[in-house]
C-alpha cells in the first residue's frame, strides 16, 4: 500500500492502543515511579505517599487515569496525523513521550520535595501531554498520499521524458 513505509501497514486499532491508552498507562507509571524513587531517597516522609498503601494507589490512579487520557489524546494524535498528511511513527512517539514525561516529572517532584509540599497536582500531567504532542509530531514523517498513485505517476513521468 505504502512503498517503504513499514509504519504505514500497522493496524489502525493497534496505532491508536499504543499511541492513546497504552502511552497513557506507561506515562502514569513512569510518572509515580520518579516520585517513588524521590520519596525512598527523601527518606519516605509523610507529605507525599502515605506508606506503601499510598504508592499502590497512586500507581492504580495514575495508570487508570493516563490510559483515560490516553484514548483523547490517541484520538486527538490520529486526527491531526490525518489533517497535516504526517505519519506518526508509534515507538518512537512512544519512546520520546515517556523519557519526556520521566524528566518533566523528576524537576517537577524534585522542587516539590526540595518545598516539601504538593504543588498543582496536574503540572505533570498537563506538560506530559503538551511535549508529547511535540515530540510525537517531531518525530512524524510526511505521508504520500496515495502511495501506488504516486508511484505509477512517477513512472509514467520517467516513461514520458524519454
Amino acid at each position: 500500500m505504502y512503498p517503504n513505509r513499514a509504519h504505514a501497514d500497522w493496524n489502525p486499532v493497534l496505532r491508536f492502543l499504543l499511541l492513546g491508552p497504552i502511552t497513557g498507562i506507561l506515562v502514569g507509571y513512569a510518572q509515580v515511579t520518579v516520585a517513588v524513587v524521590f520519596w525512598v531517597y527523601y527518606g519516605q516522609p509523610d507529605f507525599y505517599f502515605r506508606g506503601r498503601p499510598g504508592v499502590e494507589m497512586s500507581y492504580l490512579l495514575s495508570m487508570i487515569g493516563g490510559g483515560f487520557v490516553g484514548i483523547i489524546y490517541g484520538s486527538v494524535l490520529l486526527l491531526l496525523e490525518h489533517l497535516t498528511r504526517r505519519r506518526i511513527q508509534p515507538l518512537i512517539a512512544l519512546a520520546l513521550v515517556i523519557v519526556l514525561a520521566s524528566g518533566i516529572a523528576a524537576v517537577i517532584t524534585a522542587v516539590e520535595f526540595q518545598k516539601h509540599e504538593i504543588g498543582w497536582i496536574f503540572a505533570q500531567y498537563y506538560s506530559a501531554v503538551v511535549f508529547g504532542f511535540v515530540a510525537s509530531f517531531a518525530s512524524s514523517t510526511r505521508d504520500e498520499i496515495g502511495g501506488e498513485q504516486s508511484e505509477a505517476g512517477q513512472r509514467n513521468e520517467v516513461s514520458s521524458r524519454k
